[in-house]
């Protein structure tokens, strides 16, 4: 079963976005930042050993390589992105693949409970996320942008960069999903399947927008 060229467009977009956040996170926070704070640290500790100065002291302190930080926020982006790129991309492919076939078009008793069976589960896996995950901590996604004015500012701004960086990815995948699940509601071709995108959609929409738990989603940075 081949899919719609729109179903085709909301997939390539689901795919870009895992692609691009997880190379962007790898380059940023495994590569870059950590080579960037290795040559400030090595390059600070050679001028103290000859000139005792206390600023390269500081700095020596400042950017000392830190594998724990590294493995943290590496753990970070995969909790607060895969979920998401899993939760998009199932949608769409169940849309195409199993509630329109198995549905719609399916004539046996036995794939019809299977179909019915397979959304009910699909449905609360995903409602079971929403309210566990994006019910308590859905505000991760939001702190990039509400971090830069009113009093979430403060707590924002004691974050390295590498974390805001993480979080702003995370932020980057939210919207891309958004964006895949309405390229697909508007091509798949069932009343039934628009109705099980929307109803993800909703959902995403709702466990963020409306989530004001910032403490929490400041304490499980922390974490």
């Amino acid at each position: 079963m081949s899919m719609p060229e729109g179903i085709e467009v909301a997939v390539s977009l689901i795919l870009a976005e895992a692609l691009v956040v997880f190379l962007i996170g790898y380059l940023a926070v495994v590569l870059c930042l950590p080579l960037i704070k290795y040559l400030v640290y090595i390059i600070s500790k050679t001028m103290y050993g000859k000139t005792h100065n206390e600023l390269f002291k500081f700095l020596m302190v400042e950017f000392k390589p830190d594998s724990a930080q590294t493995l943290r926020l590496a753990l970070l982006l995969s909790v607060i992105s895969l979920p998401l790129i899993v939760i998009a991309s199932s949608t769409v492919l169940s849309a195409v693949f199993v509630i329109d076939p198995l549905l719609i078009d399916v004539r046996s008793g036995l794939l019809l409970f299977i179909g019915i069976a397979y959304l009910f589960l699909f449905v609360y896996a995903i409602a079971l996320f929403i309210h566990y995950f994006l019910g308590k901590y859905g505000a991760l996604y939001k702190l990039p942008i509400v971090g830069l004015v009113g009093n979430i500012k403060q707590f924002f701004d004691e974050y390295e960069m590498d974390t805001q960086i993480v979080l702003s990815l995370g932020t980057l995948t939210y919207v891309m999903s958004i964006i895949s699940l309405s390229v697909a509601l508007v091509y798949v071709p069932s009343p039934l399947s628009k109705v099980v995108i929307g109803a993800v959609i909703l959902f995403l929409l709702d466990g963020v927008l409306r989530n004001k738990k910032y403490n929490d989603a400041i304490n499980f940075i922390k974490i």
